[in-house]
């Protein structure tokens, strides 16, 4: 005889009832196979606000360092405008330069 021959197919077995079945197989039956609720827990929802902080430090370091490039931008744009003033008046009321 095969092994096969012995063990019947699962849908030709009869159901038991709570009474017939060992305390394993009791067990099973009332396992839940998903949580009933589908949240984050406490320590996922913490790691995602630690790294949605992180991005925003990130950014921040970035526009602070384009604000500090676009400060010294417009820093080295006024003395320009300032040189350019001097050199008109120089030119204008007859003037050496650095005079």
């Amino acid at each position: 005889m095969s092994l096969g021959a012995q063990i019947p197919p699962l849908f030709l077995m009869k159901p038991t009832s709570p009474q017939q079945m060992n305390t394993s197989q009791h067990l099973e039956l009332n396992k839940p196979s998903l949580p009933l609720w589908g949240g984050f827990t406490l320590i996922e929802l913490s790691v995602m606000i630690l790294v949605i902080l992180t991005f925003i430090s990130i950014l921040c370091i970035g526009a602070r360092a384009w604000k500090r490039g676009s400060d010294r931008a417009q820093c080295v744009m006024n003395i320009r405008n300032v040189q350019l003033a001097v050199r008109g008046y120089a030119n204008s009321n007859d003037l050496d330069a650095g005079s």
